[in-house]
Protein backbone atom coordinates (compact mmCIF):
# COMPACT_ATOMS: atom_id res chain seq x y z
CA UNK A 1 0.00 0.00 0.00
CA UNK A 2 1.07 3.41 -1.14
CA UNK A 3 0.04 6.75 0.46
CA UNK A 4 -0.62 9.06 -2.69
CA UNK A 5 -0.27 12.99 -1.28
CA UNK A 6 -1.82 15.29 -3.72
CA UNK A 7 -4.38 12.98 -4.75
CA UNK A 8 -6.68 15.15 -7.07
CA UNK A 9 -3.38 15.67 -9.17
CA UNK A 10 -2.40 12.43 -8.79
CA UNK A 11 -5.35 11.23 -10.54
CA UNK A 12 -5.35 13.71 -13.47
CA UNK A 13 -1.48 15.36 -13.31
CA UNK A 14 -0.44 14.11 -16.79
CA UNK A 15 -1.26 13.25 -20.09
CA UNK A 16 -4.70 12.73 -21.70
CA UNK A 17 -6.64 13.87 -18.62
CA UNK A 18 -5.19 16.91 -17.77
CA UNK A 19 -8.12 18.23 -20.56
CA UNK A 20 -9.93 21.48 -20.56
CA UNK A 21 -12.92 20.31 -22.67
CA UNK A 22 -15.91 22.10 -23.96
CA UNK A 23 -17.11 20.19 -26.71
CA UNK A 24 -20.84 19.11 -26.32
CA UNK A 25 -21.03 15.42 -24.99
CA UNK A 26 -20.57 12.50 -27.71
CA UNK A 27 -21.60 8.81 -25.27
CA UNK A 28 -23.83 8.66 -22.89
CA UNK A 29 -22.57 8.71 -19.14
CA UNK A 30 -23.20 5.47 -18.00
CA UNK A 31 -20.80 4.27 -21.12
CA UNK A 32 -17.75 4.47 -18.14
CA UNK A 33 -18.87 2.63 -14.91
CA UNK A 34 -16.68 1.91 -11.47
CA UNK A 35 -18.01 -0.71 -8.90
CA UNK A 36 -16.08 -1.44 -5.86
CA UNK A 37 -16.25 -4.57 -3.49
CA UNK A 38 -14.69 -4.91 -0.21
CA UNK A 39 -13.17 -8.28 1.54
CA UNK A 40 -11.59 -7.50 4.81
CA UNK A 41 -8.65 -5.37 4.18
CA UNK A 42 -8.74 -6.32 0.46
CA UNK A 43 -10.81 -2.98 -2.07
CA UNK A 44 -11.31 -4.98 -5.67
CA UNK A 45 -12.10 -2.18 -8.20
CA UNK A 46 -13.72 -2.67 -11.87
CA UNK A 47 -13.72 0.07 -13.87
CA UNK A 48 -16.43 -0.62 -17.03
CA UNK A 49 -16.21 0.89 -20.44
CA UNK A 50 -18.44 0.57 -22.96
CA UNK A 51 -17.59 3.21 -25.23
CA UNK A 52 -16.05 0.87 -27.75
CA UNK A 53 -12.78 2.54 -27.89
CA UNK A 54 -10.33 2.99 -24.98
CA UNK A 55 -10.29 5.18 -22.47
CA UNK A 56 -7.79 6.81 -19.96
CA UNK A 57 -8.61 6.47 -16.25
CA UNK A 58 -7.18 7.41 -12.37
CA UNK A 59 -9.14 6.68 -9.70
CA UNK A 60 -8.02 7.25 -5.74
CA UNK A 61 -9.60 5.99 -2.58
CA UNK A 62 -9.31 8.71 -0.14
CA UNK A 63 -10.81 8.76 3.75
CA UNK A 64 -14.33 9.78 3.53
CA UNK A 65 -13.65 12.44 5.60
CA UNK A 66 -11.06 14.43 3.25
CA UNK A 67 -11.87 17.14 0.61
CA UNK A 68 -10.92 16.22 -2.37
CA UNK A 69 -9.73 19.73 -3.51
CA UNK A 70 -7.31 20.13 -0.82
CA UNK A 71 -4.10 19.49 -2.08
CA UNK A 72 -3.19 17.59 1.33
CA UNK A 73 -5.23 15.03 0.79
CA UNK A 74 -4.23 11.62 0.64
CA UNK A 75 -5.30 8.89 -1.62
CA UNK A 76 -4.46 5.43 0.86
CA UNK A 77 -4.90 3.30 -3.03
CA UNK A 78 -4.71 4.55 -6.29
CA UNK A 79 -4.15 4.07 -9.74
CA UNK A 80 -3.36 6.69 -12.29
CA UNK A 81 -3.30 7.28 -16.16
CA UNK A 82 -4.93 3.60 -16.57
CA UNK A 83 -5.44 2.79 -20.31
CA UNK A 84 -8.75 0.67 -20.35
CA UNK A 85 -9.68 -1.26 -23.26
CA UNK A 86 -13.75 -1.50 -24.20
CA UNK A 87 -14.72 -4.34 -21.15
CA UNK A 88 -14.03 -4.70 -17.41
CA UNK A 89 -10.87 -3.91 -16.07
CA UNK A 90 -10.25 -5.05 -12.46
CA UNK A 91 -8.00 -3.24 -9.74
CA UNK A 92 -7.19 -5.17 -6.26
CA UNK A 93 -6.21 -3.16 -3.26
CA UNK A 94 -4.61 -5.45 -0.57
CA UNK A 95 -3.62 -4.05 2.94
CA UNK A 96 -6.01 -0.93 2.96
CA UNK A 97 -6.53 -0.27 6.63
CA UNK A 98 -10.17 0.27 8.45
CA UNK A 99 -11.93 2.93 7.80
CA UNK A 100 -14.42 4.93 5.40
CA UNK A 101 -13.44 5.67 2.08
CA UNK A 102 -14.54 7.47 -1.25
CA UNK A 103 -12.87 6.08 -4.21
CA UNK A 104 -13.26 9.17 -6.55
CA UNK A 105 -12.30 8.73 -10.07
CA UNK A 106 -12.03 10.21 -13.58
CA UNK A 107 -12.02 8.70 -17.15
CA UNK A 108 -11.83 10.33 -20.78
CA UNK A 109 -11.41 9.31 -23.87
CA UNK A 110 -8.11 9.08 -25.60
CA UNK A 111 -8.04 11.65 -28.30
CA UNK A 112 -7.29 14.47 -27.26
CA UNK A 113 -9.17 18.29 -26.60
CA UNK A 114 -13.25 17.44 -26.90
CA UNK A 115 -13.16 14.15 -25.63
CA UNK A 116 -16.01 12.75 -23.60
CA UNK A 117 -15.23 12.56 -19.70
CA UNK A 118 -16.70 10.52 -16.89
CA UNK A 119 -16.66 9.93 -13.67
CA UNK A 120 -16.98 12.08 -10.22
CA UNK A 121 -15.37 15.13 -10.96
CA UNK A 122 -12.19 15.26 -8.65
CA UNK A 123 -11.78 18.84 -9.56
CA UNK A 124 -14.43 21.16 -9.80
CA UNK A 125 -17.24 20.64 -12.11
CA UNK A 126 -15.51 23.85 -14.19
CA UNK A 127 -11.69 22.56 -14.36
CA UNK A 128 -13.57 20.13 -17.15
CA UNK A 129 -16.64 22.58 -18.08
CA UNK A 130 -18.56 19.57 -17.49
CA UNK A 131 -20.76 17.85 -14.38
CA UNK A 132 -19.88 14.76 -12.86
CA UNK A 133 -21.47 11.53 -14.68
CA UNK A 134 -21.55 9.68 -10.82
CA UNK A 135 -21.25 10.46 -7.49
CA UNK A 136 -17.97 9.16 -5.30
CA UNK A 137 -18.25 5.31 -4.22
CA UNK A 138 -18.45 4.66 -0.77
CA UNK A 139 -16.12 1.66 0.26
CA UNK A 140 -16.00 0.49 4.21
CA UNK A 141 -13.07 -1.82 5.43
CA UNK A 142 -13.59 -3.19 8.66
CA UNK A 143 -10.67 -6.35 9.45
CA UNK A 144 -11.26 -8.79 12.60
CA UNK A 145 -8.64 -8.39 15.32
CA UNK A 146 -7.05 -12.03 15.68
CA UNK A 147 -5.54 -13.47 18.80
CA UNK A 148 -4.81 -17.11 17.76
CA UNK A 149 -8.17 -18.51 17.26
CA UNK A 150 -10.06 -16.06 18.98
CA UNK A 151 -11.15 -13.37 16.61
CA UNK A 152 -13.11 -9.68 17.73
CA UNK A 153 -15.83 -8.62 15.51
CA UNK A 154 -14.36 -5.76 12.82
CA UNK A 155 -14.56 -2.32 14.30
CA UNK A 156 -13.89 -3.91 17.94
CA UNK A 157 -9.89 -4.63 17.20
CA UNK A 158 -7.24 -2.89 19.64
Amino acid sequence: MTLVPRAAVTLIAAGPLALFLAAPAAADPPDVTLTAAVAGSTVATTITNDTGADVVCGFGGLHAADDIVNPESVAVFHASNVVIGPGPRDFVFDAVPDGDYLIHWICSENAGPGDEVWGSAPLPETAYAKPATADPLPVTVRTETCFGSVCLPPGLGL
